[in-house]
């Protein structure tokens, strides 16, 4: 039997049913994983970040940004000599 060899769907569903042995999942763990699908997740949506939260992002990236600037200055002087 070659690589290239193109099986029929019928054939390929017996030897593959041949190969693998079909089992029998617990009965405790089907009705577990019913009742997670069935119900809905046990999670909370947070709500819209205050004002706070804003200022504080958009202060840290002010001062990260300009800490940076400084930074990359300071090298360019120093390679520059």
């Amino acid at each position: 039997m070659s690589a290239k060899e193109i099986f029929p769907v019928d054939e390929l569903e017996t030897r593959l049913m041949e190969r693998f042995r079909s089992f029998e999942p617990r009965i405790e763990f089907v009705d577990h994983l019913k009742k997670r699908l069935g119900s809905p997740p046990d999670t909370t949506v947070a709500g819209q970040p205050s004002w706070k939260t804003g200022f504080v992002i958009l202060t840290g990236g002010l001062l990260g940004g300009f800490v940076l600037f400084a930074l990359i200055r300071k090298l360019v002087r120093w390679f520059s000599r």
